[in-house]
């Protein structure tokens, strides 16, 4: 007898498996309307800051700071040309006016002594009052005079008005009652100058001439010796008030020069510091009028830049994407065995 043997076998296996990832649909709306704002502002360009330019009067006013400053650089400002004007005066003083002054006033007392030398005290009728009034007017005193008063009427007018005007000018009262009652005051200052200068010479000469008469009416027209003596005095008394005379007129003249000097050197300062005062007043507006226009721009960009910013904030607020996602899956699976045998 034979053996017998069966078997069999069946398996079957399936799986399905599906995933797929989105955006919140709550937040997707709201991300579409931020990028097509995006798109669209892009397509229009961002905004560019502007520079605020310099304009007609800050120009204006650099132009006129460079010029001083080339000017102070090349030959210096006003208050050096100051400077060499009240050199100029004192260098004056020194070298010719008031040593004219001098020769003048030697020359006259140089020609009163001789005159008094002729008079012979020999010849001598006693106290003349008409002499002494000789002494104090006469043509060589006037001439004295008119030596010792030019100055006087020189500063005058070509220092003394000349400031007046000058300062006049600078401050905008050129014709003014003002400069008119400063220039009526110098001229009574220099009135009064040259009236006090010819009351004294002729006060001094006329004492002069009074001490002279003294001494003659004093003399022995007998002793012709003693007259000679006393001429010589006189000689020597009317040549050293010819010297006295020139020194005054010398210091004088001198001090007026110096005057004139620091007038000048202080005009010219005065002119520079006013000069500059007015480009830093000019400047100051032409950078405020600068300030102002770039106060503008910077709204204008801030305007501009206005879209942008909105547009962050609000995505901002949004935030990023949130990405969300869904899987599915199913699996089968089946299995049979069949199996038999004889033994």
């Amino acid at each position: 007898m034979g053996l017998f043997s069966f078997g069999g076998s069946k398996s079957d296996s399936s799986s399905n498996s599906n995933s797929s990832t989105f955006v919140d649909p709550n937040q997707s709306p709201y991300l579409q309307d931020i990028y097509g704002q995006a798109q669209q502002l892009n397509s229009q360009g961002m905004p560019v800051e502007g520079v605020a330019g310099i304009n007609g009067m800050l120009g204006n006013a650099l132009g006129t700071a460079y010029g001083v400053g080339s000017s102070m650089v090349a030959g210096g400002a006003n208050a050096s040309q100051g400077t060499g004007m009240a050199l100029n005066y004192a260098g004056g003083a020194m070298g010719g006016n008031a040593q004219n002054g001098i020769n003048t006033a030697m020359g006259a007392g140089q020609g009163m002594a001789n005159l008094t030398g002729m008079m012979g005290a020999a010849n001598n009728g006693g106290f003349n009052a008409a002499n002494a009034g000789q002494y104090m007017n006469n043509s060589l005193l006037n001439s004295q005079i008119d030596a010792a008063s030019r100055d006087v009427m020189r500063n005058f007018q070509e220092n003394d008005l000349t400031g007046i005007a000058s300062n006049a000018a600078g401050t905008g009262n050129s014709g003014s009652s003002r400069a008119g009652v400063m220039a009526g005051i110098a001229a009574r200052g220099a009135g009064d100058r040259i009236g006090d200068i010819s009351a004294s010479m002729r006060g001094q000469a006329y004492n002069t001439g009074l001490g002279i008469e003294a001494n003659r009416a004093a003399q022995n027209a007998g002793f012709q010796q003693q007259a000679n003596q006393s001429n010589q005095s006189a000689y020597n008394n009317m040549l050293q008030y010819g010297t006295g005379m020139g020194q005054n007129a010398y210091n004088t003249n001198q001090q007026n020069q110096q005057f004139g000097a620091s007038m000048a050197q202080q005009l010219g300062q005065q002119g520079y510091n006013n000069m500059m005062a007015g480009v830093g007043m000019q400047q100051g507006a032409g950078q405020y009028m600068r300030d102002y226009d770039q106060q503008l721009l910077n709204n204008q960009y801030q305007q501009a830049m206005s879209p942008f910013n909105s547009l962050n904030f609000y995505s901002n607020l949004v935030g990023a994407p949130n990405n969300l996602s869904e899987a599915e899956s199913s699996s089968n699976s089946s299995s049979m065995s069949v199996s038999g045998g004889f033994g």
